[in-house]
């Protein structure tokens, strides 16, 4: 009961989506709430291995346009 009343206080768009008792499965609600599972999916298909490599590769990325911006901006 208590939980319904939580449910209550959410806009309509909301509780529809939090609802457990619609027969929909968890992606299927996320689905239809319009959120995007493919990347989820894409990177769940990676080995832990490979995801370390890619978070590797995008933070050395990371490093190196952070240093070209702070460069830049010394400069100027």
């Amino acid at each position: 009961m208590e939980m319904n009343s939580e449910l209550a206080q959410l806009p309509p768009e909301l509780e529809k989506f939090w609802r457990t008792d619609d027969g929909l499965t968890a992606e299927q609600r996320a689905e239809a709430f319009g959120i995007d599972l493919s990347l989820l999916e894409e990177n769940l298909r990676l080995t832990p291995l490979e995801r370390i490599r890619q978070h590797d590769r995008m933070a050395n990325e990371l490093d190196f346009l952070r240093a070209a911006f702070l460069a830049k901006h010394e400069t100027v």
